[in-house]
């Protein structure tokens, strides 16, 4: 076999070697555009799990790349002038540039052709291969020019970052959060060899601007990032290797493989910087790649078993990674917390880490976060209870309502009520929950107007009956007991509804009402009909917008027992329930516009055609 890998990194160069070692008989050739020792950024991570990948695919290129780790089994959060530390996280670093060398070494000693320094023309003539191998990153000619067919989709992260090293030596994966005039930076740093560390500088936008990073030359950025963290740098500098401030881009493609062309790594797919996996995930696919050709003797059925084997696998990290980033993107959101709940939100920010599994990498860590919420759920001192139960066992305040743990349970309804009254067996299912010892019940979704259940079963929040029977005057056995939101450990309590204090302000419930006032779109009728919202100030709602012509619709209102009871419930929330939009019998789902076009009817600022009802949160006090 002939195969052309396009791109010189990583990716390629491993899936050469790997190639090359599997049928020493193929002809493989690596086309790279720059010098062989030119490479831009600092230092790549692995994981133990890549490591044993790595020693298992090529045990000499392993043994090499092993010889020049950097390994570290500890995370560093510096965050209001705090450090706190949690070990058991075991990672290996080694310069790109080292890796690299390595791997052209080892390519050129199991008979690779290495082309450095020619730039890609037409890729017509490299389609006479057997396989065009795609590894020339996210900017690469070879998706690009089949773009039609792999249907790339790239999203711009709103944050900028630039990719520093430094000559100060890390002993920890270190994270800083510092804030000054200009907004609030954050740093990714880790160590490669003895010497140097990746220094990863990252801010919003707007911060960016402020601080006139926008017009800073290299040099000018350096400045500003050796004053800004000078007390962890400590009088070590900044390096630069083409350092410019960009946003990250996650790519995703939806195919991997056309014909005989296929992707690898950067040019197939991308995961933010923040969980360290992007040479990670492009030499695995090379030893994918290599094992899918050495399973299938047809080239079709091995690009396409290495693609489901890999895309999965790449998907799970791309959402990891979106959710770090996110974290990172609103990380000012968490600059109230005291440093112990801020390290552990961070530790455990993509759900790769679960408390279960941050409790036996660091349990001596874990049992500080258990002491910190216990003390501050009872008001003690910090670390007075060394054995504390978990964060969701612990006492959580909500305004004037405090509640046992920190556990909600969610009924779902069966429809078996009538007209809008829950039956006796839903009152069960209620009281069954709440004996469970969860600190808060779920209702069902609730209509507030007879025109507002999804079935005829659904319950309902629209008359002073059905305040009555959810607050204990129609409960089991006759006694007053507001099941749902009235509970104490050992039993429910025959609690006034009245003696209870609502745990949000006044204005707020107002709020929630108001929201159901105008929860369920009908067909407009007549002025002066009593069940449309006419009061002033309603304002009309538009289907298909307002600019397009669509049509102007009254909603009604929530109905007084909707008012009562949403009045007496701690955390009445307005939800969206999709597809489940219903309308009075007859009405249509859609209106013409002529020439035989139909537009759906659905709430303008509710995507799609969605019913909205009233679930009531029912309090533990």
């Amino acid at each position: 076999m002939k195969a052309v890998v396009v791109g010189g990194g990583p990716a390629g160069l491993y899936f050469a070697l790997l190639a090359k070692k599997a049928n020493p008989s193929d002809q493989v050739t690596v086309i790279e555009r720059n010098p062989p020792d030119a490479t831009f950024g600092w230092g790549v991570v692995f994981s133990e799990e890549t490591l044993g990948a790595l020693r298992d695919a090529d045990f000499e290129s392993y043994d090499e790349i092993s010889t020049s780790f950097a390994r570290w089994n500890a995370i560093d959060i510096y965050f209001r002038n705090s450090r706190i530390r949690s070990r058991g996280h075991v990672f290996t670093g080694i310069s790109r540039k080292v890796l690299l060398n390595i791997l052209q070494r080892r390519a050129r000693q199991l008979g690779v052709d290495l082309v450095f320094g020619q730039e890609i023309g037409d890729l017509a003539s490299l389609r006479e291969a057997d396989l065009l191998v795609g590894a020339d990153g996210i900017n690469g000619r070879v998706r690009q020019a089949y773009a039609e067919v792999f249907r790339p989709t790239q999203v711009v992260h709103p944050t900028k970052y630039v990719w520093f090293g430094t000559n100060l030596a890390l002993d920890a994966f270190t994270f800083i959060f510092r804030r000054n005039q200009d907004g609030l930076f954050q740093v990714h740093a880790y160590p490669f060899d003895a010497r140097t560390s990746t220094f990863i500088v990252e801010c919003g936008e707007e911060t960016w601007r402020r601080a006139g990073l926008d017009q800073a030359s290299e040099r000018d950025s350096i400045a500003y990032c050796e004053e800004l963290f000078g007390e962890e740098l400590n009088s070590r500098r900044l390096l630069s290797n083409r350092s410019l401030w960009v946003n990250f881009v996650t790519l995703r493609a939806e195919t991997w493989h056309h014909e005989n062309v296929v992707l690898l790594g950067d040019a197939a797919h991308t995961a933010h910087f923040s969980i360290g996996s992007g040479t990670k995930l492009a030499m695995e696919d090379a030893i994918a790649l290599v094992d899918a050709l050495r399973r299938h003797g047809q080239l079709e059925a091995a690009l396409t078993d290495y693609e489901m084997d890999r895309q999965p696998v790449v998907e799970r990290f791309q959402a990891a990674a979106l959710e770090s980033s996110r974290y990172f993107e609103d990380v000012s959101r968490y600059e109230r917390f005291d440093p112990q709940p801020f390290a552990f939100n961070l530790l455990t920010r993509s759900g790769r880490i679960s408390y279960v599994n941050l409790t036996l990498r660091d349990p001596a860590f874990v049992r500080s976060v258990d002491a910190w919420y216990a003390a501050a759920a009872t008001g003690s001192a910090n670390g007075a209870g060394r054995l504390a139960p978990p964060p969701m066992f612990a006492p959580l305040r909500l305004g004037e309502l405090r509640i046992a743990n920190r556990v909600a349970a969610a009924i779902t309804g069966e429809d078996t009520a009538r007209n809008g009254s829950p039956d006796e067996g839903h009152l069960r299912q209620l009281l069954s929950a709440a004996e469970t010892g969860v600190a808060m019940v779920l209702t069902e979704m609730t209509a507030v107007s007879p025109d507002g259940r999804v079935t005829s079963g659904s319950t309902g929040l629209y008359t002073g009956e059905h305040a009555e029977v959810c607050c204990g005057s129609r409960t089991r056995r006759g006694q007053d007991r507001p099941l749902a939101w009235t509970r104490r450990p050992a039993r429910l309590d025959a609690a006034a509804p009245g003696g209870h204090r609502p745990a949000v302000a006044p204005e707020r419930l107002d709020r929630a009402v108001g929201i159901a006032d105008r929860l369920y779109a009908a067909w407009p009728g007549s002025p002066g009909d009593g069940r449309w919202g006419d009061a002033e100030g309603d304002p009309p709602v538009h289907r298909g917008g307002r600019a397009s012509g669509g049509v102007r619709l009254r909603p009604p209102r929530a109905q007084p027992g909707a008012r009562i009871l949403a009045g007496q419930f701690p955390f009445p929330t307005v939800e969206p329930a999709h597809r489940r939009l219903r309308r009075k019998p007859g009405q249509p789902d859609a209106v013409s516009t002529g020439g035989g076009r139909r537009r759906p009817i659905a709430l303008e600022g509710f995507p799609g055609r969605q019913a909205v009802g009233l679930r009531l949160d029912a309090g533990r006090v």
